[in-house]
């Protein structure tokens, strides 16, 4: 059986820190709300084709529209925000017919912590939060700090 994911609208409270972050992007002109997010980056057809956005379901959607930086024409699009601060964003060109994708936020460097210890020392943030075992694997982007654990067994 296949899961359903419900969206519903959040109070920007509950959205993690991380995303909330990577949303204090340029703001095009004064007095214009909303603003690009952090390292958005346009992407190629292929890279999204290999991308995660077919392997873990995003947590947090967003509608956005906002002049673009280089020729100041209004766009719209839809953002599709995981956990960890990164995330998708999808525009639709009309007239041309086509979808132009782009990357958002962080492109984390990963590196792995050995023990509890190491974690708390290097990354105070995150103190508490080491799991060990055999093939547990702590790890935390060198750039931005997000934590990532995962059981390579799996």
């Amino acid at each position: 059986m296949s899961h359903f994911h419900k969206l519903s609208h959040v109070n920007e409270k509950a959205v993690p820190e991380r995303i909330l972050k990577a949303l204090e992007g340029v703001k095009p002109h004064k007095g214009w709300s909303n603003s690009l997010p952090v390292n958005l980056r346009e992407i190629t057809m292929e890279q999204f084709a290999q991308s995660n956005f077919f392997t873990y379901t995003p947590n947090y959607t967003r509608f956005n529209q906002c002049p673009e930086k280089e020729n100041g024409t209004i766009i719209n699009w839809h953002e599709y925000w995981y956990d960890d601060g990164t995330g998708f964003a999808f525009v639709q060109d009309y007239w041309e017919k086509k979808v132009r994708v782009f990357k958002l936020g962080c492109e984390h460097t990963y590196s792995e912590v050995s023990s509890a210890k190491e974690l708390a020392e290097l990354y105070p943030e995150h103190a508490g939060k080491y799991e060990g075992g055999r093939c547990m694997h702590n790890t935390v982007c060198t750039k931005c700090h997000a934590l990532w654990i995962y059981d390579s067994s799996d």
